[in-house]
């Protein structure tokens, strides 16, 4: 399998090891034609990463979010429960 053709399918599988290591030994091509394809995937690739960034970072603040009211609510159950003050 030739490189360009690796490179697709390292993007379709939306393998991010195999895109930065194909990205990393990417060859000299012998025509424009190529070129430009790879172009194109490498614009692909940069959006998948991006989306999947945008998306952990969404994550991350539910987790946050969720993280600070359950630290919050927890403060107040025991307040309201503590029988012995």
């Amino acid at each position: 399998m030739n490189w360009l053709n690796s490179f697709k399918a390292a993007i379709v599988e939306e393998d991010e090891r195999r895109i930065a290591e194909l990205l990393d030994s990417m060859p000299l091509f012998n025509n424009m034609e190529d070129m430009q394809e790879t172009l194109q995937l490498i614009a692909e690739a940069t959006k998948k990463f991006e989306a999947k960034r945008d998306d952990l970072g969404r994550q991350m603040n539910e987790i946050d979010n969720e993280r600070r009211y359950i630290t919050s609510t927890s403060y107040i159950s025991t307040t309201l429960l503590d029988v012995h003050s």
